[in-house]
């Protein structure tokens, strides 16, 4: 009986958090999150305030969580240098695109872009060329052509994804190259 109670507690709970979570975005997709109060949020969510404050300190908790969120279910695709990695994870970004691009268009710091990017998939799929560099720039290129990768990628959603990701993930390698 114990046990029963947890599981659907542990439901509850994540059906609560999800729609909590899927308010904060359809928000966020109008409005910065300055603007976003707890209460219109609630509102949203069907949920009070009492709600919204036991799983979260404030908006910004919330958007740290979600931000988790994405980055591990991207790191899932991202965790190995397979070849095909990169497009694994342009799948997931296209078939979630709304979420996704709600999520990239709300970072407020590098670091949460520079953990995606220096994924061992991306980091050697952009990179692989270097090998037998001996430049003393090769930081810098490398540099180059992380960043260079993130604003095509960047590019491609605000574009809504039309492309197939394997032709973007094919055009990114035959960049770096």
């Amino acid at each position: 009986m114990v046990i029963y109670m947890n599981i659907k507690d542990n439901r509850r709970v994540q059906l609560t958090k999800r729609m909590i979570k899927e308010a904060f975005l359809r928000l966020l997709e109008k409005n910065d999150i300055q603007s976003i109060t707890v209460r219109e949020l609630c509102n949203i969510a069907d949920v009070n305030r009492a709600t919204f404050y036991k799983y979260y300190e404030n908006p910004y908790a919330l958007l740290d969580e979600i931000n988790q969120d994405f980055y591990e279910k991207l790191s899932f695709f991202l965790s190995t240098d397979k070849p095909d990695s990169l497009i694994k994870a342009l799948e997931y970004v296209a078939m979630n695109i709304w979420e996704c691009s709600i999520i990239l268009r709300n970072q407020s710091n590098s670091d949460f872009l520079e953990t995606i990017l220096k994924q061992p998939a991306i980091s050697a799929a952009i990179t692989s060329g270097f090998e037998h560099d001996s430049s003393d720039l090769i930081d810098y290129k490398k540099e180059f052509y992380i960043y260079g990768s993130y604003r095509v990628i960047l590019k491609w959603i605000e574009n809504e994804c039309k492309e197939p990701a394997n032709e973007i993930a094919s055009l990114i390698y035959r960049l770096t190259r």
